[in-house]
């Protein structure tokens, strides 16, 4: 049988990291694990192969995002996610340059789960990713939650309240009282229009810039 892809993982906590081992032992990969930034620049430098990347921001010796700026030179396509306790907008910008979704820690179990799955099946879908990294930049210009980031993906792929109370695990006062903080922040009218803001975030971002291929 042939072996699961591997998942290329950064992160200084030991705890944290074998954390993530589970989970994506749980999606059907493996973990590379290392837990520095020279750490990570030797491994890159083997040219192990690799399907995927889960790279910690602030890591012993260095910048995880310069980590995943050299993933990029060998693995333009690769999905790639980003963790961090720091919530930024200059952070998610250069997440959005780098091509890397982006999560804030605490992050859910499940989007661990679900990235190391879609990186095994090769479905990556590149417009829900794209939206998440535009929730994320948003979430952070008004001050949201993790939560209420998932909620603003939901609304930019058009789903109504009861889609999201069953795609959220949300029970239906909580999910009002999300909105209702949610629209608050944002300005926005209605589901619609909240959907329509993340949209619009994610249609202004110039897009990844690429190395050129030599």
């Amino acid at each position: 049988m042939k072996a699961p892809p591997a998942v290329f993982v950064l992160e200084d906590d030991p705890q944290q990291a074998r954390v993530l081992a589970k989970l994506l032992e749980r999606a059907g990969t493996a973990a590379e694990a290392v837990s520095t930034y020279h750490a990570a620049m030797e491994f890159l430098a083997r040219s192990a192969p690799i399907a995927g990347a889960i790279v910690d921001i602030l890591v012993p010796g260095g910048d995880g995002l310069d980590v995943v700026a050299e993933l990029r030179k060998k693995w333009p396509t690769m999905p790639v996610l980003v963790t961090t306790a720091v919530c930024s907008t200059e952070t998610a910008n250069r997440c959005f340059e780098l091509d890397a979704r982006y999560l804030v820690k605490p992050f859910f179990l499940e989007q661990i789960v679900d990235f190391g799955a879609q990186v095994v099946a090769g479905r990556i879908d590149p417009l829900r990713a794209r939206l998440e990294a535009a929730a994320t930049a948003l979430a952070n210009r008004v001050g949201l939650t993790q939560a209420d980031e998932e909620i603003l993906v939901a609304a930019a792929l058009d789903d109504r309240r009861g889609d999201m109370q069953r795609g959220l695990g949300m029970k239906l006062g909580t999910l009002k009282r999300h909105l209702e903080r949610i629209f608050e922040r944002t300005g926005a009218d209605d589901l619609r229009h909240l959907g329509a803001m993340v949209r619009q975030v994610a249609v202004d971002w110039p897009g990844p810039r690429r190395s050129d291929s030599k």
